[in-house]
């Protein structure tokens, strides 16, 4: 699991969704607690 603040997930947004598309679990923190996890898209 990777954890990145929301000013890094700002900036690095592309970065961590290919890395979410490749099976990665990433956590964007806020005051450095849990707040977003970002996950891909599934067509229902």
């Amino acid at each position: 699991m990777m954890k990145v603040n929301m000013h890094e997930a700002k900036s690095n947004l592309s970065k961590l969704g290919k890395k979410v598309w490749q099976g990665e679990r990433v956590v964007i923190t806020k005051a450095g607690k849990p707040y977003l996890e970002l996950v891909p898209h599934k067509a229902s």
